[in-house]
């Protein structure tokens, strides 16, 4: 049987859970950086390269950051206008910063 669970940190769980035998593989998903930012602009908008691009790296050197799947799903949710979408992710990550 495989279970998978899905959290924001591994400190939120009881060690006893986490301990050797109970949990077999962890693996850590980072924020997202520039380069993954791309990617998902690119999959999500079709968007290779933006007017807004500089600005979003330059957000990103800031230390900034969201997760793959929150990027993800503002560009989906503003699919439409590929402007848009990135002036929202912009807008998420300088609220997160």
């Amino acid at each position: 049987m495989v279970m998978v669970f899905t959290m924001n940190g591994k400190d939120q769980v009881d060690q006893a859970v986490m301990r050797p035998g109970r949990v077999d593989v962890h693996i850590e998903f980072p924020a997202c950086d520039f380069s993954a930012f791309k990617s998902l602009a690119s999959s999500y908008l079709g968007v290779k390269d933006h007017k807004l691009f500089p600005q979003v790296e330059e957000i990103f050197q800031t230390r900034a950051s969201l997760s793959h799947a929150k990027i993800g799903e503002i560009m989906i949710s503003n699919r439409g206008s590929p402007s848009w979408a990135l002036k929202s992710v912009i807008s998420a990550l300088q609220n997160q910063h």
